[in-house]
């Protein structure tokens, strides 16, 4: 928080204008499921197109306020970025010569963290402005126009939250020893790089491949693991959005068939519930993003 204090008004901004469009898009669709609805009674073809043309209209200005969204976010991400390598310098030069002996590989790795952490930051903080936000407003909407499918949606909450509590340990450890092997290759190839001469001289070549190859295949297979952990909850989130959507898709169908709502309202309470999953699922996706950029920054 303390990194990001600078930036709680730009931020605020972003959340704003992605409300803002959201709602606006919100609305749009409701008007325009009751126009149509009215209009295919009647056969009003006229009010038909007044209703595109004003559709149409809405989602250009929603456009407009995205793309302003973006722009706060970019600016925000540049001056975070420079925040962060500024301390990162800072507290560089400041640690005494002593620190800086046979540490060329490390300070490498402490180079290439901070930039990890940037990209993770940046995921995150979009995360929350681009999904966190719409899901907040598509879940509330979703409860107001369809109770049933709104709970069903919102039960997906506790259960992907379940699910991330299952595999965080495993993640968590194997994230960080994936860090340490990172750390040791990229250490093992400066050193390479700072002593050819020596190497070269005492024909080592073979000893410092044969180092090489280990070290880098030890992280690889630690890049693997992780990434199979992460594949394990992309798959269940993937499964728990697909059966929301069943469900949600099975409950309004009903209704539809047996005329207790328009075609026009059933199409957007549909809509409402399933970008309401969609934002769920992304935010799941993003969960990973937290616990790395929390990884790097310590």
């Amino acid at each position: 928080s303390a990194l990001l204090h600078k930036d709680y008004t730009r931020l605020a901004g972003a959340a704003t204008l992605t409300a803002a469009g959201v709602v606006i898009t919100l609305l749009a669709a409701i008007g325009l499921q009751k126009i149509i609805d009215q209009n295919l009674q009647t056969i009003d073809y006229t009010g038909l197109r007044l209703a595109i043309l004003i559709a149409t209209a809405l989602g250009a200005g929603t456009v407009l306020l995205l793309y302003k969204r973006n722009l706060l976010l970019a600016r925000q991400r540049m001056n975070f970025n420079n925040r962060l390598a500024e301390i990162f310098y800072t507290t560089l030069l400041r640690l005494p010569k002593s620190f800086f002996d046979m540490r060329n590989g490390e300070f490498v790795m402490l180079k290439n963290d901070v930039t990890q952490l940037q990209k993770a930051a940046a995921g995150v903080i979009k995360a929350a402005a681009t999904h966190g936000v719409p899901f907040v407003i598509f879940a509330i909407a979703g409860l107001v126009m369809a109770p049933g499918a709104g709970m069903l949606v919102l039960c997906g909450v506790p259960l992907l939250a379940l699910m991330y509590v299952l595999l965080n340990v495993k993640v968590k450890h194997t994230h960080k020893k994936l860090i340490t092997s990172h750390a040791l290759a990229e250490t093992h190839y400066n050193e390479t790089v700072s002593s050819i001469t020596t190497i070269k001289s005492n024909t080592r070549e073979e000893f410092f491949l044969a180092m090489h190859t280990q070290l880098y295949g030890a992280f690889q297979k630690k890049l693997f693991n992780l990434q199979k952990l992460a594949g394990r909850f992309h798959c269940a989130a993937q499964i728990t959005a697909v059966v929301l959507a069943l469900g949600t898709g099975g409950m309004l169908m009903p209704q539809l068939i047996n005329h207790q709502v328009h075609m026009g309202e059933g199409v957007v309470m549909l809509i409402v519930t399933l970008l309401s999953i969609y934002n769920l699922y992304k935010l799941s996706m993003a969960a990973g993003t937290v616990q790395e950029a929390t990884l790097y920054f310590n």
